[in-house]
């Protein structure tokens, strides 16, 4: 008598030699005969994955993602009854929870190597994607962290005097997330010193320019020379490094207003010292010889 029984393949790990085995047991499930086992066969992944560029729109969920695939493994037992011919990549970008390692899956699976889409939750997220084989179980699989970034405290004067330094300070704070078993902590994450910018603009109808910039991994300081009315604001980049996405910030804008250097000077008054009248006398007298 021949019974057929059906395993999800999720059940089956990468491996690069499987068997399946059948016994015949008793009621008690011990088993009663030898084991009956298939041909080998592999259930391997596709090629390694490697993200190439990750990309935020700013000021939304929406993120454009671009990677490749490295070669397939070396098949170790082609031929083998349950290979399947090599088709197309089938990839799939999934996005995690802030605070727990949960995947929801944000793009349809398909060979296309970039892709557009929108996380249910702000950073900080874990974003990866899959290339499935035949072996759902097993897909090929990589990722990567996206960091929030803020600047909690910016100083920019309101005033300041022609031709004096206009100190502008503050932090850019980046945002990740640690995690075990209990599920994950957003908070503050070290980083490697980036880009700061200072930028301004003579009004509103005026384009940004920038003021200068400087690499930091926390506190940052300007003093540009005040020649004229500004509105400044500070600007932190995206960054694309180190393993991950690291969002950037750009602080409230603010109008410092330039008032006139005012220089005094006092001349001191000309005093005119006319001789003594016996001694002038005497000028007389000798002129007159």
């Amino acid at each position: 008598m021949r019974r057929t029984s059906r395993r999800p393949v999720s059940e089956f790990l990468a491996s690069t030699s499987v068997r399946m085995s059948v016994y015949v047991t008793s009621s008690g499930a011990s088993t009663t005969s030898p084991a009956a086992l298939s041909a080998p066969f592999d259930t391997l992944q596709r090629g390694v994955i490697a993200i190439d560029q990750l990309a935020a729109v700013p000021g939304s969920k929406t993120f454009t993602m671009t990677w490749h695939s490295g070669p397939d493994p070396v098949d170790p037992n082609p031929g083998d009854a349950l290979d399947l011919p090599v088709g197309p990549h089938r990839y799939q970008v999934f996005a995690s929870k802030p605070n727990y390692v949960e995947w929801t899956a944000v793009s349809q699976t398909g060979p296309a190597t970039t892709a557009t889409f929108t996380t249910p939750d702000a950073p900080p997220i874990n974003v990866g994607v899959r290339d499935y084989n035949e072996w759902s179980g097993a897909p090929a699989w990589t990722s990567l962290d996206i960091d929030g970034g803020a600047l909690p405290s910016v100083t920019i004067p309101a005033s300041t005097t022609y031709g004096q330094a206009t100190v502008i300070s503050g932090s850019f704070v980046r945002t990740g997330r640690r995690c075990d078993l209990d599920g994950c902590s957003p908070g503050p994450v070290g980083q490697q010193p980036r880009p700061v910018a200072l930028q301004a603009r003579a009004n509103a109808a005026s384009p940004w320019y920038v003021v200068g910039t400087v690499q930091i991994a926390g506190a940052f300081r300007f003093a540009p020379v005040a020649w004229g009315t500004r509105e400044y604001r500070v600007v932190v980049p995206d960054r694309f490094a180190d393993g991950g996405l690291g969002l950037g910030a750009i602080s409230k804008s603010v109008t410092t207003l330039t008032r006139p250097r005012v220089v005094a000077s006092f001349a001191a008054p000309l005093h005119v010292r006319r001789p003594p009248a016996r001694l002038a006398g005497l000028t007389e007298l000798r002129a007159d010889r």
